[in-house]
């Protein structure tokens, strides 16, 4: 009596041995032609081969014929993906150091690394900015919505406030000159 293959499935997920060797016998074929395609460093052959039939195994496992795969498409693509997975822990391990480590010098590391961090600088353009703010409040309506739409991103700056407003654009490049060092004196005051 002749045994279909969603039984010998079938019987493999309930954990029949006997089943998951003909599976794997079954299957031999294809795990020596993926692995001979996959180079993992520190692995040999044998050891490729061997993850290929691990693969097999807990996709026998997971496998749900509900979902309409076919079993055979389903278990070449789970041994590739393991190798991909190994591959990039693998190569996750490789890239990884520690900054404790001594360089050719004799020195660690992170004692290489310039930190940039400065409060006092960060304090400082905290309370320009601040500064700014309250300079601009001096400004009228209309003269901080021209400084809005030249240095906002996104607004065209002096040409298109000129053509929105009907102006000249020399008369509204001077006049944000003007604004300008209006805020510059203003924001001089707060400082001394």
């Amino acid at each position: 009596m002749e045994i279909n293959m969603e039984e010998i499935i079938k019987r493999a997920k309930d954990g029949d041995d006997e089943a998951k060797t003909s599976l794997l016998e079954k299957y031999t074929p294809l795990v020596y032609s993926l692995s001979r395609n996959i180079y993992i460093k520190g692995y040999d052959a044998e050891d490729l081969v061997q993850e290929g039939f691990n693969s097999i195994l807990k996709a026998i496992t997971k496998y749900d014929p509900e979902k309409g795969v076919e079993f055979g498409y389903y278990l070449k693509q789970s041994i590739k993906f393991n190798y991909y997975y190994i591959i990039r822990q693998k190569s996750r391990v490789n890239f990884e150091t520690s900054l404790n480590k001594l360089s050719k010098e004799g020195v660690e590391y992170i004692n290489t690394i310039e930190d940039e961090f400065n409060l006092e600088d960060i304090i400082i353009e905290n309370e320009e900015i601040e500064n700014l703010f309250q300079a601009l409040e001096i400004l009228k309506k209309e003269e901080r919505e021209l400084i809005d739409m030249v240095f906002s991103k996104g607004y065209g700056g002096i040409k298109e406030y000129a053509k929105l407003k009907g102006l000249n654009y020399s008369l509204v490049s001077k006049r944000k000159d003007r604004i300008i060092e209006r805020v510059r004196q203003e924001m001089l005051k707060s400082i001394n």
